[in-house]
């Protein structure tokens, strides 16, 4: 039941794009796919931090599934890199985004001969590979400080399936002539996620490096995350698969697919650079989830006296590029200067901003979990109704506009968390004051407390229609939430 609680947000939210990915992609249903996702369905048991630490510095090769359109993947393996040589012993990265015959263009740039663009051009990096550039670099830029070498092991064609065999015996070919060329270190391989069952490059490496301690480390497999969720962890560090396969999380799977929808959507403009049509679907599809999960769908009434239904009031996308076109953007939407000040410093750190006033949502880079807080913003808006964007009532005490700011950013916090519940409440949360602190806390409980099935869907669903900018509303409110539940953990303690 936590587990079912827990997701039940994402697997509406994934209907959606899954069905759009299907039309579009004729991949899904292949043999060599479905080994994958067959093979990993269970695992044993959830591995502390340090349990983990144990078994990947045990290993010589660690075999790192990729979902290429997921940049926390490349970050977790350039993290991998770092923490690997706090002991002193070299690592070496290899690549299935580079081709083992384009290694001499490689080289060139980690000896700095070349620039970044020069290398991205030389390889044919958009042609070849056609993933977001910016994460793969930073990986190349951290492995030029930390690895002992960096090596392409991948050879064409990628794009046929009826030969991907091929492929796995080639990259197991050439991980083992690392392995001969640096016995001392370990490889750290980061090889497509699909590649890494049982039968497929694994097997082909144990056959060419039978005394190798080989780990598999798998990034978010679906079904593991959908069987996981029921622990009572607010983040799964890992959980062991088999004897030599572990699985991190470092992402869900909507975040997945939607990124994966995002890269499908700009592959299929002319000049994917201004491709920026793609990220509003990905935002009113976290819109939909929140309020299917509420109870709520998009025909639902806005708050107030005008007849508009919800999906007519979904924000205005705007992205750009650089922080000069959004300053005019700003300035086309009458944005006081001083105001945007700030709302250029909030797009920077968290990629995106949703202005209530101007039902405006402005976004820099794709980031799941500000995006996730942004939708809860506007449907808390819509819920409460236009009158409630000015804050408390004129004659408010400090005291008033703590509560009101202490419920916003609880509701903001319990929204996010029902939309990527393993994400942390908030980045900034050390550096938050007492008013941000206590409303994080409060929505986490309220999350933790409606996984537990202590808080009902229908109780939750009130708060968002809470008109807390009311004299003394947000304070009632307040209280009303943190004793219930507290009440409730009593009864069932």
């Amino acid at each position: 039941m936590r587990a079912r609680r827990r997701t039940a947000a994402q697997q509406l939210g994934l209907e959606q794009v899954q069905r759009e990915i299907k039309a579009t992609d004729p991949h899904g249903r292949l043999k060599y796919l479905r080994e994958f996702s067959e093979a990993f369905r269970e695992y044993q048991w959830v591995l502390s931090g340090a349990e983990l630490q144990q078994r990947l510095k045990r290993a010589n090769v660690l075999l790192v599934g990729d979902y290429h359109a997921l940049p926390a993947c490349q970050n977790y393996t350039a993290d991998l890199l770092e923490q690997l040589t706090l002991d002193g012993r070299p690592v070496v990265l290899a690549l299935e985004m580079v081709f083992s015959k384009d290694q001499h263009l490689l080289d060139r740039w980690l000896r700095e001969e070349q620039s970044d663009d020069e290398l991205r051009s030389a390889l044919r990096y958009d042609l070849e590979w056609g993933y977001e550039w910016k994460p793969f670099l930073e990986l190349l830029r951290r492995a030029r400080r930390h690895a002992s070498g960096v090596y392409g092991i991948d050879c064409a064609t990628r794009g046929n399936m009826r030969k991907i065999h091929k492929r796995d015996r080639h990259a197991a070919a050439q991980i083992a002539a690392i392995r001969r060329a640096h016995p001392e270190a370990r490889v750290v391989v980061l090889f497509g996620e699909a590649h890494l069952a049982p039968t497929h490059l694994p097997a082909c490496l144990r056959l060419l490096r039978p005394k190798d301690r080989v780990l598999t480390v798998l990034q978010n497999v679906d079904e593991l995350y959908w069987r996981s969720a029921g622990e009572s962890l607010d983040a799964l560090p890992a959980v062991q698969v088999s004897e030599d396969v572990v699985c991190v999380f470092n992402a869900t799977p909507l975040e997945k697919y939607e990124r994966y929808r995002i890269c499908i959507e700009q592959w299929r403009q002319p000049e994917p650079e201004v491709a920026h049509a793609a990220l509003a679907p990905t935002f009113y599809n976290l819109v939909d989830t929140l309020l299917r999960s509420l109870g709520l769908e998009q025909y639902y009434p806005v708050a107030g006296s005008h007849p508009s239904t919800l999906v007519e009031e979904y924000p205005d996308v705007q992205r750009r590029s650089e922080t000069g076109q959004f300053e005019a953007l700003l300035a086309e939407y009458d944005v006081a200067p001083t105001e945007r000040r700030a709302v250029l410093e909030r797009l920077r750190r968290n990629g995106c901003v949703y202005l209530p006033q101007k039902n405006l949502l402005l976004i820099e880079r794709f980031n799941m979990a500000a995006a996730a807080e942004e939708a809860v913003r506007f449907v808390q808006t819509e819920c409460r109704g236009a009158r409630s964007l000015l804050g408390p009532w004129a004659a408010a005490s400090p005291e008033h506009h703590f509560y009101f700011g202490v419920m916003e950013k609880a509701l903001v916090t319990f929204g996010a968390r029902v939309l990527n519940p393993h994400a942390p409440a908030a980045a900034d949360e050390k550096q938050a004051g007492s008013l941000e602190r206590l409303g994080i806390s409060l929505g986490a409980a309220m999350h933790e407390a409606y996984v537990d099935g202590l808080l009902t869907r229908s109780h939750l669903r009130a708060l968002f229609f809470r008109k807390i900018h009311l004299p003394g509303a947000a304070k009632k409110a307040y209280f009303e939430v943190a004793k219930r539940i507290a009440a409730q953990r009593a009864v069932k303690n």
